[in-house]
């Protein structure tokens, strides 16, 4: 069962991660990865506080705007993506919030954030307590081409790219299988469960 044109199968991506496909597969979404890195800001303690409500941005200024769905990737040595979110403003110039600012590791970083290109956000899949690390999926076929761990703040991303990670966010039945041939495999062995396993 596959979407005419997406190529990716409804079973892969899970039934209500499917259907959120086809509908942004016809809408002008773009992806991003929004990449922080932990010496500077505290990416974990600022989402579970609830308190990333904006990022910085340094590229891609003229494409980025609201709608578009973004994987929030920190690097180090926990390297992964800690979110999922989705832009609701403008590109503008704005400061962030207080809250937002006590995350910042050093005082020069904090003033040196003041006064840059945002967009405000809204984290739609919270991962910062189970992240989804780099050393899970670098292996994935849907990673080969993934932008994250470069120099840099925002990088393009993938359709497949971000709604692969949806998919392991949601459904942990799958979150350790590294290729759609495996998928494809644990489902005929279990043909009978199938209705079960895309509810």
């Amino acid at each position: 069962d596959s979407g005419k044109g997406s190529g990716i199968p409804k079973a892969v991506i899970g039934k209500k991660n499917y259907f959120k496909f086809l509908e942004e597969y016809f809408k002008d979404v773009s992806y991003w990865i929004f990449q922080g890195n932990p010496s500077i800001y505290n990416i974990t303690n600022a989402l579970r506080g609830g308190h990333l409500k904006s990022w910085k941005v340094a590229a891609h200024k003229d494409k980025i705007k609201p709608g578009d769905k973004v994987i929030i990737w920190q690097t180090g040595d926990q390297a992964g993506c800690y979110a999922l979110a989705e832009v609701t403003s403008e590109v503008g110039v704005f400061e962030e919030e207080a809250f937002e600012l006590q995350h910042y590791m050093q005082t020069t970083d904090k003033e040196n954030a003041s006064n840059t290109d945002r967009v405000k956000l809204k984290i739609t899949t919270y991962l910062a307590d189970n992240p989804i690390l780099w050393s899970a999926i670098k292996n994935n076929p849907e990673f080969a081409n993934f932008k994250a761990g470069n120099q840099g703040t925002n990088f393009s991303a993938t359709s497949l790219e971000y709604n692969t990670l949806l998919n392991m966010a949601e459904n942990t039945r799958f979150s350790w299988v590294k290729t759609h041939k495996e998928i494809a495999q644990y489902l005929l062995n279990q043909e009978t469960n199938q209705k079960e396993l895309i509810k």
